[in-house]
């Protein structure tokens, strides 16, 4: 009883750093029958970085204070576009004092 749990338990370490080692750029690049073919060409040092954590301290980030809020969304760009700037000029005389 002892020993099929010891066993029981080694293969499932070993199934869970099997699957630890795996990453997204492995899973997409598997052939799998029937599925497209996937092919991924990227430096190194890009996979390198799959899977660590971002600390966030490399970079500033600027923020604003506030929110956006989108007023129209269209098909046609053209329309959708004059439909936007109507939509704008109309919330602009509601609220002069936002910027739109």
């Amino acid at each position: 009883m002892r020993y099929s749990f010891i066993i029981l338990l080694f293969s499932v370490l070993v199934s869970l750093s099997t699957q630890a080692q795996t990453t997204i750029i492995n899973s997409l690049q598997q052939r799998v029958e029937g599925e497209g073919k996937v092919t991924i060409r990227q430096a190194p040092h890009i996979e390198a970085l799959l899977g660590t954590k971002h600390t966030g301290e490399e970079e500033k980030i600027i923020k604003a204070s506030g929110y956006r809020v989108q007023v129209y969304a269209g098909n046609n760009s053209r329309e959708a576009r004059d439909e936007a700037a109507s939509m704008a000029a109309r919330v602009k005389e509601h609220f002069p004092n936002v910027d739109v």
